[in-house]
This record gives structure tokens, sequence and C-alpha cells, in this order.
């Protein structure tokens, strides 16, 4: 097991270019790839029928192009921008609520909801020390998955430590932008996730994926 704790650990950091490279890709997706993301997953998460999926890529085409839109808008300040966003928001809302059974439309609220408690947390978490935040992700994974072993909670608690230490190394690199941070901190999360293969069995790492798994 101290054989695995290392492995993990290392490949953590081993594993950080690649994360990153792929990371960059991603925050350079263009509205119609955006849209076509977010109609994939709506369409698996909610069941869709193959014309509802039609015609919920052609709303999410124009909520992406429009989203983009605004954001580029120069002309408008932080508040109006705002504004335009929710306004579109609400929009695209009442589109979906419009094109969804109300069991579907039911289960897009109840996403979305999840999504603003994930932000929420966030913003939260950014309040607290590294130890308190892997403390606090230690505590959840403990209580997610089964049959934890005292060793393997050890280097559980062991690699959240060090992955929130290096988050705020990052967020403390002003050698870094902003995007820069968001990507390297990407690519650390996505490292922590391959580097806990090697410390949980199959059916554990299903069961925390099970109880962490993002919505669109």
């Amino acid at each position: 097991m101290k054989m695995l704790k290392s492995v993990a650990l290392a490949g953590l950091f081993l594993m950080s270019c690649a994360a990153v490279v792929a990371q960059e890709q991603r925050a350079e997706r263009t509205p119609e790839e955006r849209a076509e993301r977010m109609t994939n997953k709506m369409s698996t998460a909610l069941e869709l029928d193959t014309k509802q999926t039609a015609e919920l890529k052609e709303i999410n085409s124009r909520y992406a192009a429009e989203i983009k839109r605004i954001k580029e808008d120069e002309s408008l300040d932080k508040v109006q921008r705002k504004s335009k966003a929710q306004e579109l928001k609400s929009n695209h809302d009442g589109e979906l609520k419009s094109l969804l059974s109300e069991k579907q439309y039911s289960e897009y609220k109840a996403m979305e909801q999840a999504k603003i408690e994930r932000r929420a947390e966030k913003k939260e978490a950014k309040k607290m020390s590294p130890e308190d935040r892997a403390a606090r992700r230690t505590a959840k994974m403990q209580a997610a998955i089964s049959d934890l072993s005292p060793e393997q909670l050890e280097q559980i608690s062991d690699l959240n430590l060090k992955v929130e230490e290096k988050v705020e190394a990052i967020k403390n690199d002003n050698a870094k932008t902003q995007d820069q941070k968001k990507v390297f901190i990407k690519g650390n999360r996505k490292d922590q996730l391959k580097a806990l293969s090697s410390i949980l069995t199959e059916e554990q790492m299903a069961e925390w994926k099970a109880s962490n798994q993002r919505k669109p």
C-alpha cells in the first residue's frame, strides 16, 4: 500500500502537462462546440428522443451564440452584461420548459439547482485554508465510499492535502493570468481523480464517481 501511495502521488504531478494541454483545448471551445456538448449531456441525462434532441440542439446553439455575443460586447458594463445574461437564461429556460415533458423539466431544474449548490460550495471553499479544504474533501469521500481501509484513508488524506496545497500555490502565482490559473487548477483536479484510481478499488472508484457525478 505504501508503494501505491507513492505511485499515486508521483502520478499526480507527472500527468499535469498532458492535463493542462487538454484543459487549454477545452477552454477554446466555440459556441457550436459548447452547444453540442450541452445537448449531448442533457439528451443522455434526460433520456430525450431524437426529435427532442434535434430541437434542443437548435435551442442550445442560439443560446451559446448569444452568450458569447454578450460576453464580447464591450459597450456593456458588468451590471448590464449580467442583466442581459440573466434575461437570456430565463428565455432559454422557457424554451426548455416548452420542449421537455413535465418529468424531464423537473429533472432539468434539479440538475440546475445542483450546479448552483456546487458553485456556492466552491465559493465557500475559496475562504478556507488548504488544510481545511483537504479535510472537508476527505470527510466527504469517507462518507461516500464503502469499506475504506485505514491505509486508504491515510493515502486519500495525503493526496487531498498535496492537491489543495498545489492549488493554493497556483492561485498565489502572480506570474500566471487568471485563465492560466484556471487551466492549471483544472488539470490538477483531473490528475487527482486519476491518482485516486491507484488508491481505490474499481467498486470504490465507481461509488465516488457516482456520488460526484456532474450534470449539465
